[in-house]
């Protein structure tokens, strides 16, 4: 059901904007996700952008860490033991320029464009906790439902390339379990 969703959605993505004659946004960015020790990452995203104000977003998220549990490396039965966890957001949705009153007709160098965005999708996380003595060794994965709600600032470098960063509020249900993070994004997109 969530597959057939997905496929949906993306081909939505496809088809309405060649029927609205809309422009095509690609980006990337470094990415930080904060929470037990923050997990650091890119993303890539793709948008469709129907008039100057509203851009349909697809985009996906691909965040890792490693990280070491310090206060057992003195014990002599485990010795370091590390964490590896390795997270994706795959997310649709829309992001709103917040541009004022007057109509803006093609990107001018220089400006300011703020932005709000609201995006659904699925993510998936998985971890593995191991010890350098091999006495611990397990992993786990799970996908869940995730929500975000943030906005940003767009810089106009041309009137192609912007400069772009967010900050977010990403709400994942991991474990049906609610989490919240905040995530930072810092990056590039270009309008062809």
């Amino acid at each position: 059901m969530l597959f057939r969703g997905a496929v949906i959605f993306v081909l939505a993505l496809i088809v309405l904007p060649t029927l609205a004659f809309a422009q095509l946004e690609v980006g990337g960015s470094y990415t930080h996700l904060t929470g037990n020790q923050g997990l650091d990452g890119f993303e890539g995203s793709v948008g469709w952008e129907f008039n100057r104000r509203v851009i349909l977003v697809g985009q996906g998220d691909f965040l890792f860490d490693n990280s070491r549990a310090g206060v057992f490396d003195l014990a002599p039965s485990t010795g370091a033991i590390s964490i590896n966890s390795n997270l994706q957001n795959y997310l649709g949705g829309a992001r709103i320029r917040i541009i004022g009153w007057k109509p803006l007709k093609s990107l001018e160098k220089r400006k300011l464009l703020p932005f709000a965005e609201i995006l659904f999708g699925v993510s998936r996380l998985h971890q593995q906790v191991k010890d350098t003595q091999g006495t611990i060794s397990t992993e786990a994965s799970d996908s869940a439902f995730t929500w975000v709600l943030g906005g940003g600032v767009d810089y106009t470098l041309t009137n192609r390339w912007l400069a772009r960063g967010n900050l977010d509020l990403v709400r994942t249900h991991f474990v049906e379990t609610g989490q919240s993070r905040l995530r930072i994004g810092l990056g590039i997109a270009y309008q062809f």
